[in-house]
């Protein structure tokens, strides 16, 4: 309905995808036009079914997953893969990006990875999924090198940079909004605070890593 009120813009959509296993759905979308205006962000928590079932808690999903955004590729659609890092993936950060860049190479969808936030999905889950920037470094560096090799685009979400290499400094948004980021007093004189996202304030008094501002 929003499109066609509003047939001049785009739209970005999060959805998790396991809808449009069924090709008809994705077809009945394709008719419509719909799908040229929409930027699809569909999870993908594993290269396998085993730990991405785990994480999301239905068993199949990744089978589900996998198929609708394969269904919608085929169909036209613009996809945007979300990888959000957790405890049970951290270290497959680049084997997932292997996967989607092997599985989906025609249509060379835009990867982003993705630091929890403390609301919404992991609200009641958080210190059991959450996994500190710094642990992550390695293991990011290595699904930007596996990205870089297929020629993908892929983007760090949520990530302070001083958590970072700074090899990763380029990929990494600006996506917290300032109506909830925050920055500890010692930023204040960090060089790069105007180009970082800062750090969830709904984390603070949990999991606010120390940070180490560039002087």
């Amino acid at each position: 309905q929003a499109i066609k009120t509003c047939p001049e813009k785009s739209f970005h959509l999060l959805t998790h995808g396991r809808t449009f296993a069924d090709i008809n759905k994705a077809k009945e979308l394709q008719k419509t036009g719909a799908i040229k205006k929409v930027l699809f962000g569909v999870p993908l928590h594993a290269p396998t079914a085993e730990i991405h079932d785990l994480i999301t808690g239905v068993p199949g999903s990744f089978d589900e997953t996998v198929a609708g955004l394969l269904n919608l590729a085929f169909c036209g659609a613009s996809l945007e893969i979300r990888i959000v890092v957790n405890k049970h993936n951290y270290k497959l950060t680049g084997s997932i990006v292997e996967f989607v860049r092997a599985r989906f190479r025609s249509v060379k969808p835009v990867i982003a990875i993705m630091q929890l936030e403390p609301v919404g999905w992991a609200k009641n889950r958080y210190d059991e999924l959450y996994v500190s920037s710094d642990l992550q470094r390695t293991f990011l560096d290595s699904a930007i090198q596996i990205s870089d090799r297929y020629d993908g685009q892929l983007t760090l979400f949520n990530y302070p940079l001083c958590h970072l290499t700074d090899s990763a400094h380029n990929l990494a948004a600006k996506s917290i909004s300032d109506w909830k980021n925050y920055f500890p007093q010692a930023c204040d004189l960090c060089t790069l605070r105007e180009e970082c996202c800062g750090y969830f304030s709904s984390a603070k008094g949990s999991h606010i890593e120390n940070p180490r501002p560039f002087l």
